[in-house]
């Protein structure tokens, strides 16, 4: 019996993503034979190549926009055949560039001149090309690397359904039905597709759609976005009828070896914890979910069968679990604890195992700790058991700023193999961090970051800007810090105050000053909402309140801005915190 997990787009296609590796793993130890199908890497494989290319550059030029009788339909096909027009009379010389060098350049971002600064710049700006124009043939459905935007339709089951059945609006549709063959010849008896962002949405619903009218194989949806939207997909039973003939919420690495037992057995799925299904008496059973509190008896993930060296990249930072929730979970603005009440965590002996596993199996020394936060105290266990086993990997994660992080601990951490930290640092302000309750010395944190640029690590930082009630002389501070303090600020990057569903704030909006609290898209995590305080949210807006020659001078043409945090880790191992930090760029 077959069973295969997918990986639907869109997501940066640099490295495979932890989910479908490691349900694989699952299967694979409970003696099922499985395999992982990553179609965002064969998606994005697809249209890096000059063939298809030339393609969408002849039906751009060859556009007919036919009489539709969808008035909304009409108006899309006309803005596009605007856009087309403008396009094309703008970009000819951009497009014999894309033409001609992009699969040169997806090359070389596999090669060893991706080290090279000019190289990796020059095949960068192809990409970014290639993704304008593949933008303007899916329009309305603008594309970047790894991304979507979409001014028609919203995160509403009602959009996505309408999007799902139409090609004019959604490019997904032809690809998956120009490569479904691939999945469809090795007659799997179970699907499983992972949704982890809500940019997969869209395409996840697409697949599913097409693979319940293409096979009799169980497809399941299951996946971190999926338990978001539970209650969304609870409202509407037509899912479970043209998509999937399950949805699966919560921890999934157990519940999905019984679920494919049961399928196998041809026996009941009351047993499968988390799943949502239609019963032998055609009514929808819902299960209750599983957390799994003993981490260290998950299997350990699996990649054989996966190409690696087809990733954008030359060499994988693979995502490697080494907990479950966050060991803080107080943050007014975040919505990670949701589903998880509490924080469980591998041994040192047990994470070291596995990653000794993964470099003898696959050759992989790069990694990257997706954990929302790794306390202090743990991370020195992870070192001194990397150190001990003299363990030669190198690797980077996310962390709350801590006074245990001490000037030793970074000297540990740095010689156990970690070159960079991404630091929830948020806001210079004092009252900003109180009202987000980071639980954090706030003074403190300036000493930090400085003991742990003086151990060599390098320091990316997280802002939030357009916090509820944030002044716009709280903004400019935190600005100005991050202007003038370039010796312990590596570099950053900023995000706008969403209100999420399941967060703190939520549950509190008068404390916050939010009204008006809207939920447009129900399969969205987010609500649109306004307040009385004149907060900055725009982020055109918040550019220009930074010093145009730190933007100009610091940031744009400096070469980390254009690195993802992947590829910024293999440019720090090849030449050097302080060294990167020089590397300068044309622009």
């Amino acid at each position: 019996m077959k069973n295969i997990i997918i990986f639907p787009p869109l997501s940066h296609p640099a490295y495979p993503y932890l989910s479908s590796p490691l349900l694989v793993g699952q299967l694979r130890n409970a003696d099922f034979d499985a395999e992982t199908y990553d179609y965002n890497l064969e998606y994005f494989n697809t249209i890096f190549t000059k063939e298809y290319v030339k393609n969408v550059i002849y039906e751009l030029n060859n556009f007919i926009n036919y009489p539709k009788d969808d008035l909304n339909i009409k108006k899309i096909m006309q803005l596009k055949e605007q856009k087309i027009k403008a396009y094309l009379d703008k970009n000819h010389k951009q497009l014999y560039l894309i033409e001609k060098y992009i699969e040169q350049a997806t090359e070389i971002i596999r090669s060893e001149e991706f080290y090279n600064p000019k190289a990796f710049i020059n095949a960068y700006r192809i990409i970014k090309y290639a993704m304008e124009l593949f933008s303007v043939h899916s329009y309305p459905m603008e594309i970047s690397l790894g991304d979507y935007h979409n001014d028609f339709y919203n995160l509403n089951w009602n959009d996505i359904k309408f999007q799902t059945s139409c090609n004019e609006v959604n490019p997904f549709i032809k690809f998956y039905e120009d490569t479904i063959d691939n999945i469809l010849s090795k007659k799997p008896k179970f699907i499983g597709i992972s949704v982890t962002f809500d940019r997969q949405i869209v395409p996840a619903f697409t697949l599913a759609k097409i693979l319940k009218q293409r096979t009799s194989a169980h497809i399941t949806m299951g996946g971190n976005l999926i338990g978001r939207i539970e209650k969304t997909i609870k409202k509407y039973p037509e899912i479970l009828k043209d998509y999937a003939d399950s949805i699966m919420c919560g921890d999934g690495e157990r519940s999905i070896v019984s679920l494919v037992q049961a399928i196998k057995n041809r026996t009941s799925f009351e047993n499968v914890k988390g799943l949502i299904y239609t019963g032998k008496d055609n009514l929808i059973h819902y299960n209750d979910i599983e957390i799994i509190k003993d981490v260290n008896s998950i299997s350990n993930l699996d990649l054989s069968g996966i190409k690696l060296n087809k990733y954008l990249t030359p060499e994988i930072t693979l995502p490697f679990q080494l907990s479950k929730g966050c060991y803080w979970g107080k943050c007014t603005f975040c919505d990670y604890f949701h589903g998880r009440p509490a924080y469980y965590r591998k041994t040192a002996q047990r994470v070291v195992d596995e990653i000794c596993e993964i470099i003898n199996k696959f050759g992989i020394k790069t990694f990257e700790f997706v954990d929302e936060a790794i306390p202090p105290k743990y991370y020195e266990e992870i070192a001194d058991e990397l150190i001990r086993r003299k363990v030669d990997i190198k690797y980077y994660s996310m962390v709350r700023l801590e006074k245990g992080f001490t000037k030793e601990l970074f000297e540990k951490l740095y010689k156990s193999g970690l070159r960079m930290l991404d630091w929830g640092f948020e806001s210079a302000s004092e009252r900003i961090m109180k009202m987000m309750n980071k639980g954090i010395d706030v003074s403190g944190r300036y000493q930090i970051l400085e003991n742990s640029a003086k151990a060599g690590i390098w320091n990316h930082l997280f802002i939030m800007f357009g916090f509820p009630t944030e002044t716009k002389s709280e903004l400019e501070q935190t600005i100005r810090f991050l202007e003038n303090r370039k010796d312990i600020v590596d570099s950053f990057t900023s995000s706008v105050f969403a209100l999420r569903k399941y967060s703190k704030i939520n549950q509190n909006l008068e404390k916050f000053k939010i009204k008006d609290k809207i939920e447009t898209q129900d399969c969205s995590i987010e609500y649109s909402f306004t307040d009385d305080c004149k907060t900055i949210r725009n982020k055109e807006d918040v550019l220009k309140i930074f010093d145009e020659n730190f933007l100009k001078e610091d940031v744009l043409s400096s070469i980390y801005f254009y690195l993802i945090e992947n590829y910024l880790l293999l440019y720090l191992l090849k030449y050097g915190r302080e060294n990167v930090k020089k590397i300068k760029i044309n622009s």
